[in-house]
């Protein structure tokens, strides 16, 4: 078993997780059931992880809690950080200094997963549904799929079943999501899916990074250990991915909303087309059923490159781009009533999800009743506040930096909303929401900023949007 590589080793799991089968969760349950030794630290006293710590109850693990101690990392043989974490980052150094492996549960799977095709999917915007929809399309194709990483799902969590499937000689794949901080220090592990897709990238999390470029670099490590004999899939339509395509090893692969000369998944005629030796007719426009939007376009041809990449039929493309929804909190029809539809779209972090959510749901008539705001990423709000002045008729704002930034934008942009009162919770939020909508209109929770402060995550406000909307 590969689990035996671990049998009495010092694991040091740098973080509590908040979701149970998480990345940090997943790995303290990992090597405790490895034989390991294992030791959980965080900054944050115990009573602040309570959410995570009842996940790991009954486990054989000792607990650092309430400060970080150097010698605790220098100590390890092995090292999980946690995700974005800056906090750490000396003693993470003070690790690898010392000769200590350092990296995350996704880095780890990657280093001992068996030799499956590995579809790996980052980007600003659409990875997830991206990811969920490779997924799908592998599944309609009678593979066993594997999908995990930035989604609540650590790919420990079927290490076991990975290798099992390979041993027996099953088709299967593998599909992870993976965010910039995942992707960090992938270069000098030497770490790459066979099939590698960025489906754009935008100025975010740039309250964490030095500089627009060093986010972008970050997402780039995704592709920079792969061969030749492997591929890469960028957007034709993104600036950023666009440039990336230079530091590329593998063969490039493009997607476009429009056609193209080359390699990859383009439209053209109303028909999704995709090229690489041979042109041929995947899908047409019409068997993509519930994914509206442009920007659903886009990971609807980020999938189907992907797919094909890794030898999917166009049958069972076709048949998933007919039956699947999306996933919740991504543009969710929650509820409607009176007349009035509710869309919860939490996972909208950053302006650009924003704006993307405002032009789906926007239309000549001004019928949006938009909440928003929450804590800045260090990003610019120009364009948010000018697409929030062509499609809001109203606007509810949670208190934070970001929305302070936002309502300066947005007198500049000339909007003098009927409402844009600045509240502290949700139930606020909806209920005068809910007052001013008319039959007809649309109640969007897309926040374009982050939820903490007010909230433990953007899962927990979408939450709380739910419940809300609910009790109306």
């Amino acid at each position: 078993m590969i689990t035996n590589e671990f049998k009495n080793k010092k694991i040091l799991v740098a973080g509590v997780g908040k979701f149970p089968r998480g990345s940090l969760n997943s790995a303290i349950r990992f090597f405790v059931r490895a034989g390991a030794k294992v030791t959980v630290t965080d900054a944050k006293p115990a009573p602040a992880l309570k959410d995570g710590l009842k996940h790991l109850k009954g486990l054989r693990v000792a607990y650092h809690l309430g400060k970080l101690v150097k010698k605790d990392f220098e100590n390890a043989d092995l090292v999980i950080k946690a995700q974005g974490n800056r906090e750490q980052a000396p003693f993470l150094g003070a690790a690898s200094k010392a000769g200590v492996h350092v990296t995350t549960d996704v880095g780890l799977f990657m280093l001992f997963a068996p030799d499956l095709p590995t579809i790996g999917i980052t980007g600003t915007r659409g990875k997830s549904t991206t990811t969920a929809l490779a997924g799908a399309m592998i599944k309609a194709d009678g593979w066993a799929e594997f999908v995990g990483g930035n989604m609540k799902v650590s790919p420990l969590n079927f290490l076991k079943d990975a290798w099992r499937d390979y041993d027996a000689g099953k088709r299967a794949a593998v599909v992870l999501e993976l965010s910039s901080w995942l992707l960090e220090g992938w270069e000098n592990e030497g770490i790459s899916p066979s099939v590698a897709v960025v489906t754009n990238i935008f100025p975010d999390h740039l309250n964490t990074y030095p500089s627009y470029a060093a986010y972008a670099r970050a997402k780039a490590e995704i592709f920079l250990s792969q061969s030749a004999d492997d591929s890469v899939v960028l957007n034709r339509d993104n600036l950023e991915t666009k440039k990336m395509s230079k530091l590329a090893k593998g063969k490039v692969y493009w997607f476009s909303k429009r056609p193209f000369v080359g390699r990859g998944a383009c439209v053209k005629n109303k028909t999704i087309v995709f090229k690489d030796k041979k042109r041929e007719a995947v899908a047409k426009l019409s068997d993509i059923k519930y994914l509206s939007g442009a920007h659903n376009l886009e990971n609807v041809l980020a999938a189907v490159a992907a797919a094909k990449l890794v030898g999917v039929r166009n049958s069972s493309i076709r048949r998933t781009l007919r039956s699947f929804r999306g996933l919740p909190d991504r543009q969710e029809l929650i509820r409607a009533r009176a007349g009035v539809r509710y869309v919860d779209d939490t996972t909208a972090t950053s302006p650009d999800g924003a704006v993307a959510a405002l032009r789906t749901f926007g239309g000549a008539r001004k019928k949006i009743i938009l909440i928003a705001g929450g804590k800045d990423k260090a990003l610019d709000f120009k364009e948010m506040a000018r697409e929030i002045k062509k499609y809001a008729k109203g606007l509810v704002l949670f208190e934070g930096t970001a929305t302070d930034k936002l309502i300066k934008e947005l007198k500049r942009a000339g909007y003098k909303p009927d409402l844009a009162p600045v509240v502290k919770d949700m139930s606020t939020a909806v209920k005068i929401a809910a007052d001013v909508a008319a039959r007809g209109d649309i109640v969007l929770l897309s926040p374009g900023a982050a939820s903490f402060g007010l909230f433990k995550n953007e899962f927990d406000r979408g939450g709380q949007f739910k419940k809300a909307v609910a009790k109306l």
